[in-house]
């Protein structure tokens, strides 16, 4: 017979390996997303041809679309690492990677702005049920994402259109709640309005 503790640990166990799983899985995916945006915007990709950088791309999108509920719990974490790389930007006037790049720091504090705005609201949007517009949202963001990792050039454009599609997922979760939660009945949501 098994005692209680040994069921514990095998418990453990289980649990320390599913996430070290997930943090692979996590990894695997950024590396498949941010590499394939790296062959997609380089001016002239000496490794592989633009349309291999496409085909990873559309993988990873496909794949963040079929996972989006989890990214939900996820993308606040994040969203608020790069608005502290874009925080530390302001100060020093670069950006860091594999080579720092000059940024205006006007330019990298409306970034970590928008940055921090948007994993504050996505952290709102991370507690509860996703909607179809949650949904859609996440989705924006993640493509916005990539853009913005792929091509400097669009850094913050695309920082600023996180947040926008953030933004308009609350406030449309905002105005259903108070319409008497109607919309969150439509949607399978049970909300504290919902009868």
């Amino acid at each position: 017979m098994k005692s209680a503790s040994h069921q514990s640990v095998w418990q453990q166990v289980k649990s320390g390996v599913r996430l070290t799983g997930i943090v692979f899985l996590i990894f695997g995916w950024l590396c498949l997303a941010l590499g394939g945006a790296g062959i997609v915007f380089s001016p002239e990709s000496q490794y592989a041809p633009a349309w291999l950088g496409w085909c990873m791309v559309g993988v990873s999108l496909g794949i963040a679309a079929v996972t989006v509920d989890r990214w939900a719990k996820v993308l606040p974490g994040l969203v608020c690492y790069g608005a502290i790389g874009a925080g530390l930007g302001a100060m020093s006037g670069r950006i860091s990677g594999l080579v720092p790049i000059p940024i205006g720091r006007g330019e990298a504090l409306m970034m970590a702005l928008s940055l921090l705005g948007c994993a504050l609201v996505a952290a709102s949007i991370a507690s509860r049920r996703l909607t179809r517009t949650d949904r859609v949202a996440m989705m924006g963001v993640i493509i916005a994402f990539v853009a913005g990792i792929g091509d400097r050039n669009l850094a913050l454009v695309s920082s600023g259109l996180m947040f926008l599609c953030m933004a308009i997922a609350w406030g449309i979760d905002w105005i259903a709640s108070r319409r008497g939660g109607r919309a969150r009945e439509q949607t399978g949501r049970v909300g504290s309005g919902a009868v």
